[in-house]
């Protein structure tokens, strides 16, 4: 099985606060809910054929219903997701290494089992992919953090202005964060 590693993104949270978002697939639906009008048509229309659920994401494809689902979990260090009934078996595990309080590594392993001459065509691709795929878990759970900050009114705002700051390097300024 070959594998394809994200670079090593560092999140500006607690290592349990991401955990506990990582580990709920529903967490990339209130993403996508938010942020659907932001896709292209093409992409929306893609979208059509995913759904979330309590344990897993499941996508309809040409090969019939592909599901990927929470097969292991470590708290609060690993998340494993795994492809089942997939034509390829692959899976996807996200490691999380706690730097200090606030701070968290996440680094996103794409696992593939793929034929020899498919690796040689696909593997480049794939490794950009699995770059790519790092930081949208990255910026995925930073939004839902950011959502779930924005539904506690009982935050200072001095508390608000904080999570701002850290937020600020995902290219999220004031009036994004007030935005309805």
């Amino acid at each position: 099985m070959e594998s394809y590693k994200s670079d090593s993104i560092i999140i500006d949270y607690n290592i349990d606060v991401i955990y506990s978002k990582l580990s709920d697939p529903r967490i990339f639906k209130e993403h996508l809910d938010n942020n659907i009008d932001r896709l292209p048509d093409e992409a929306r229309e893609h979208l059509e054929k995913v759904k979330f659920e309590d344990d897993g994401i499941s996508v309809e494809s040409p090969m019939g219903m592909l599901k990927l689902s929470v097969c292991d979990s470590v708290a609060p260090t690993m998340v494993k997701y795994t492809a089942q009934s997939s034509p390829v078996p692959f899976g996807l595990t996200i490691n999380l290494s706690p730097i200090d309080e606030d701070h968290t590594q996440s680094i996103t392993e794409l696992n593939i089992e793929l034929p020899m001459m498919l690796r040689a065509m696909v593997g480049s691709k794939l490794s950009d992919g699995a770059k790519k795929l790092g930081e949208m878990i990255a910026k995925t759970v930073i939004d839902s953090i950011k959502i779930a900050l924005e539904k506690q009114i009982w935050l200072t705002p001095s508390y608000q202005s904080n999570a701002l700051v850290r937020l600020e390097r995902y290219r999220t300024d004031l009036d994004d964060f007030y935005n309805d």
